[in-house]
């Protein structure tokens, strides 16, 4: 079983780098944005193998929401985001319900060149609840 972490944003104001981290969940709800003046404020969750959720619902704006090979992520919380200015990558996140992912694109402003999403788990069906969006898979 992994723990719940809180991280705040203190060192580097414009990146958050997750690699590999055992937790199951992690909440960053203090984080309100990652954006630089060259375009490189960075949101990264690679290979956290245990991490089940992601919440980081003050989070408004981000230049590159990167996201691959998080096995076990399921959920997450990205309510208030609206901006996402550079890069989406969300791939190779095989339990992470597709219909999250639509609409999260469909939620936020992206202005970038570079989108790539693709290996989440289909079949799903996503409404909202109680106003945050919520998956329902078989």
């Amino acid at each position: 079983m992994g723990c719940k972490c809180l991280l705040e944003n203190r060192v580097l104001p414009q990146w958050v780098v997750i690699l590999q981290t055992p937790v199951a969940l992690l909440d960053l709800s203090s984080l309100e944005s990652l954006v630089s003046d060259d375009n490189t404020g960075l949101l990264s969750l690679f290979g956290a193998f245990n991490l089940q959720k992601l919440a980081v619902p003050k989070l408004t704006t981000v230049d590159i929401f990167y996201l691959d090979q998080n096995e076990e992520l399921q959920d997450w919380d990205l309510s208030g985001l609206t901006d996402i200015t550079t890069e989406i990558t969300i791939t190779k996140n095989p339990k992470l319900p597709s219909c999250l992912v639509d609409h999260l694109v469909n939620q936020v402003q992206f202005s970038g060149p570079k989108q790539e999403v693709d290996g989440l788990k289909q079949g799903c069906n996503c409404n909202e609840i109680d106003g945050k969006f919520e998956a329902v898979c078989p």
